[in-house]
């Protein structure tokens, strides 16, 4: 049963340019490291709430939507990383609606990185970009499964997985963790920067109009 994860520090660049940030968690440098890499979104999740969440990176791609009850202003993940968002895993979210000429950075034979700071119990969806609960479901993913595995996935005609089985995380342990597709279709699983799997995934779809979400995408 999905039960609470909190996320912190959910970035998505669509260029084939991040080194997976490495342990131990120890300071808001990552914060820097993230920037430098130039992201296409960027979302800290120290907001106070309840009125979403605020884009980081400057490009404005701001969640201003919540579903459910988040919990704003829980304890940071590591030090000096200011506060955190608890999701239950179940049916909390924070989201925002985007037209198609926004979410074409992914459409096709992209790369993507999607990273996070989470500590987590149970399965749920960490991001989601594309849009969910429609007949017309498109994007793509980094999610935690209940056996403690990280997943990516893909709408590329058809929803594919992959998922990681070599290092379960850990509940109540915070981890960053980081999927990334190479143009071609390579997909790389790193925990803590350690790489834990590859596959691979076709071309991707985005849909109009597209979301991106944090937490549950049910």
């Amino acid at each position: 049963t999905p039960t609470r994860t909190t996320t912190q520090t959910p970035t998505i660049t669509p260029t084939w340019s991040v080194t997976p940030s490495v342990t131990p968690i120890q300071s808001n440098d990552l914060s820097d490291e993230v920037l430098a890499d130039s992201p296409w979104a960027y979302y800290k999740l120290n907001d106070s709430g309840p009125s979403g969440i605020t884009d980081s990176s400057g490009n404005g791609r701001n969640l201003p939507q919540t579903y459910g009850t988040p919990d704003y202003g829980s304890m940071g993940l590591f030090s000096g990383s200011g506060t955190s968002v608890w999701f239950n895993g179940v049916n909390e979210r924070v989201w925002g609606e985007y037209p198609i000429d926004v979410l074409t950075a992914f459409d096709g034979d992209k790369a993507y990185t999607l990273e996070a700071v989470v500590n987590s119990i149970g399965e749920g969806t960490i991001i989601h970009i594309g849009n969910y609960g429609m007949p017309n479901a498109q994007g793509f993913w980094l999610s935690r499964t209940a056996d403690g595995n990280i997943a990516t996935g893909a709408f590329t005609g058809s929803w594919t997985s992959i998922v990681s089985t070599s290092q379960p995380i850990t509940d109540n342990e915070s981890y960053i963790i980081t999927a990334t597709r190479e143009i071609g279709g390579t997909v790389c699983l790193y925990v803590n920067g350690e790489l834990v799997h590859t596959g691979s995934l076709g071309s991707l779809r985005t849909a109009d109009p597209g979301n991106i979400s944090i937490g549950s995408s049910t």
